[in-house]
């Protein structure tokens, strides 16, 4: 399967720093512009429009901002999947993290997770479940500041 999928538009990325906390706040449209068909498995796009918010912290639990917890939660409403009658519920996801910076800030090693919830049941179909999933594991973030370069490396179970 080559080529791009559908197109994403961030109109609003705000993000601002106090002495203890870092904030995010984020509204984000998903574009149904590739292709999609309810026949096939594999779509280049989703089929729908998405408009999502998003408001996230990050907390430093001492003055250096080595030790550090972060959450971030995700909020989803969706439009009717093209040429069918489904239209997936609006779904929550919750993210949180702990850790701490090592090497002059250059590695953030610590714990990160996540819960997502559907919260009402998709319509236009039979399926009547409300999906929902839980991670947890270790997470390594190396951080090239010159190089605007970030490699997280996280191994949820």
């Amino acid at each position: 399967m080559n080529g791009a999928g559908d197109l994403v538009f961030i109109p609003v990325e705000l993000g601002w720093h106090k002495s203890k906390a870092d904030f995010l706040f984020t509204y984000t449209i998903y574009a149904p512009t590739n292709d999609y068909s309810s026949d096939q498995f594999f779509n280049k796009g989703l089929g729908m429009w998405t408009h999502q918010i998003q408001l996230g912290t990050t907390y430093y639990l001492d003055k250096t901002k080595k030790w550090n917890a972060s959450l971030l939660t995700t909020w989803e409403v969706h439009s009717k999947k093209t040429g069918t009658n489904i239209r997936p519920g609006p779904g929550m996801t919750l993210e949180y993290g702990f850790g701490r910076r090592m090497f002059h800030y250059l590695i953030n090693a610590g714990v990160a997770g996540s819960y997502y919830r559907k919260l009402v049941l998709d319509s236009g179909t039979a399926i009547a479940f409300h999906d929902q999933e839980n991670s947890i594991g270790p997470e390594l973030d190396f951080i090239a500041p010159r190089a605007h370069l970030r490699l997280p490396l996280r191994a949820p179970i």
